[in-house]
């Protein structure tokens, strides 16, 4: 038991798990009542993070071309992200603009998608299953549909979840430092 003491005093234990959670469950807070410009910076980041993957693989292809054939070819695709991601990046409120057509045709795609599946699973499933992938596709497509007609609706809803989730987080990571604290205190009461 003395080894579980010592993992627990070197990850932190009760204080740091205290604090972590407490921020956590003020950045949730904080969320969900910025929704719109927690949502700007959450896509200014996604979309950051697009540029700097364009970057890193249009160096890679260029670093490797004596290994790639036609990499003039292979490099198009990174080229066209960075300069997407840098028009996004100057465009006002592109990134915001962006995540929500992003989104809705996420979501489209995923529901034809779903839609295609089901349609090829006449031969070896029941009606039952292909009825149900029809439903969940209509109803991806249909929700695509409304965060594209609704974008500051879907705007409340993603920051909302995301509060919701940092909120889960903080008080997992309180429930967690109490949790250690009660151990700790055992095992030292143990001798241990």
């Amino acid at each position: 038991m003395s080894k579980l003491v010592e993992k627990i005093r070197n990850a932190g234990g009760f204080w740091f798990f205290l604090c972590a959670g407490i921020l956590m469950l003020l950045f949730g807070a904080w969320v969900i009542s910025n929704e719109k410009i927690a949502f700007a910076g959450l896509s200014t980041v996604i979309v950051v993070e697009f540029l700097l993957s364009g970057l890193a693989d249009a160096v890679t292809v260029i670093r490797y071309r004596r290994f790639i054939p036609r990499w003039v070819i292979a490099l198009f695709f990174p080229m066209f992200i960075v300069i997407d991601a840098i028009i996004i990046l100057t465009m006002r409120d592109g990134a915001s603009r962006f995540m929500i057509f992003m989104y809705s045709f996420g979501f489209m795609l995923q529901g034809v998608s779903i839609l295609f599946v089901g349609l090829q699973e006449t031969r070896y499933s029941e009606l039952s299953n292909r009825a149900t992938s029809f439903i969940i596709g209509v109803a991806v497509i249909l929700l695509g549909v409304f965060i594209m007609a609704n974008p500051e609706l879907a705007i409340k809803c993603v920051s909302w979840l995301i509060g919701i989730a940092f909120v889960s987080i903080g008080s997992g990571l309180i429930f967690t430092g109490i949790k250690c604290r009660i151990i700790e205190k055992r095992l030292v009461k143990n001798g241990q």
